[in-house]
């Protein structure tokens, strides 16, 4: 069977989202989850990603972090940017308060965290962690904004790092089916419904955006966390989400794949429709619908 892989894009405070599908498929995909082999992410996405594959069950508290720090950042004048302000110690003290001792062990080899070089700027991902120093370094670097978070860069294995967001969005992985996260619409398998119906797309950093009116409030609200801790929190789906996700279609995904390689019996919902991850037909399809898309959204469920 095709290996499976899940990435979270860049986001800055808009992690929060990450942070929402991440719970859903914790409390919702278990099997699903069995089923992923490497993670990805860039920013605060490859944060997201390194406490789903480490630490799951710290995700609530992940949220809380994310809450405060936002919080934090809102209270000074000029946010970040206020002179003194130290956003990456912020930022280091929570990801040591929430990673495991042994996390780096888990990460290991499992989690590609998209980072830029300073002298390059060519992207690079690096899925190695020999030390719980190294994955926390890396996932500093990876969240580094020049000037926004400092203006010293971070250093790693005798070079300068900043974010990964910059030259690689969201890292898809060459070997088996990326499933894609980011709380941007677009060409993704959870995003947030884009009612424009657009057309049209722009690629930024490997990423593709739905072109729309939101994408400017939402870049800035991705460095400028917005004013009220309630709205922070309708605007996860921890919550209540506010637009549909599409989590249903990777739940459909885990089942389609389940039936490929597994008799398990259970009776499919939609027996029609093809397997998502190849388009074939198993012993339970008989129809010859289209593949679905993939960007399409749908409403989270608690059902399965």
């Amino acid at each position: 069977m095709c290996p499976l892989n899940l990435t979270f894009s860049a986001c800055g405070f808009l992690g929060i989202y990450h942070l929402g599908a991440a719970v859903a498929l914790h409390k919702h995909g278990n099997t699903l989850l069995s089923k992923i082999q490497n993670y990805a992410g860039a920013s605060g996405g490859a944060l997201v990603a390194a406490v789903l594959l480490s630490q799951p069950e710290k995700l609530e508290q992940c949220k809380e972090f994310t809450y405060g720090f936002a919080a934090d950042v809102r209270k000074h004048k000029l946010g970040a940017l206020t002179p003194g302000y130290d956003f990456m110690n912020q930022l280091r003290e929570g990801i040591e308060t929430i990673l495991s001792a042994d996390a780096h062990k888990k990460a290991h080899e499992r989690l590609h965290v998209s980072i830029t070089n300073v002298k390059t700027l060519k992207n690079c991902l690096i899925s190695s962690f020999p030390t719980r120093e190294d994955l926390i370094t890396v996932l500093l670097a990876s969240s580094f904004v020049p000037f926004y978070a400092g203006i010293k860069a971070v250093e790693y294995r005798g070079e300068t790092w900043i974010d990964g967001g910059l030259t690689n969005r969201l890292p898809i992985l060459p070997t088996g089916r990326t499933m894609t996260v980011s709380p941007f619409s677009g060409k993704l398998d959870i995003c947030p419904e884009d009612k424009s119906q657009s057309d049209l797309y722009v690629t930024i950093a490997k990423q593709e955006f739905i072109m729309n009116y939101r994408i400017p409030t939402l870049q800035k609200q991705a460095i400028s966390p917005i004013e009220s801790t309630q709205i922070l929190r309708r605007a996860s789906h921890l919550d209540r989400p506010p637009h549909p996700i599409s989590v249903t279609l990777c739940f459909q995904l885990l089942i389609h794949l389940t039936c490929t390689s597994l008799d398990c019996g259970r009776k499919q919902e939609h027996p029609e429709e093809p397997h998502i991850d190849a388009g074939r037909m198993c012993k339970h399809h008989t129809g010859g619908h289209p593949r679905p898309e993939l960007n399409r959204s749908y409403p989270v469920t608690t059902n399965l």
